[in-house]
């Protein structure tokens, strides 16, 4: 082994997965679409519970999490903020 496969070995294994971490980071404290949002979610409008397993109702919602209220139909996205449908 040379000394360049071994640089390059570290940088997958260091720095790519920090650059990874610090941008889902990032994501979650703006409340971005690639953040990871709270476990538990309340419609806005009717303040009920979201299920704890969701079912998308969009493609958006598959890709980026949501919900579709099931009390009064408020589309939701996954810091509970209600969307334009």
């Amino acid at each position: 082994m040379n000394g360049t496969f071994l640089l390059i070995i570290l940088f997958l294994v260091v720095a790519v997965p920090s650059v990874a971490g610090l941008f889902v980071r990032r994501q979650i404290r703006t409340k971005g679409k690639f953040g990871l949002g709270p476990l538990r979610v309340v419609c806005p409008n009717c303040r009920s519970p979201q299920p704890f397993i969701r079912e998308p109702n969009s493609f958006k919602q598959m890709m980026f999490g949501g919900y579709t209220c099931e009390t009064c139909g408020t589309e939701i996205d996954k810091y509970g903020r209600a969307q334009e449908a």
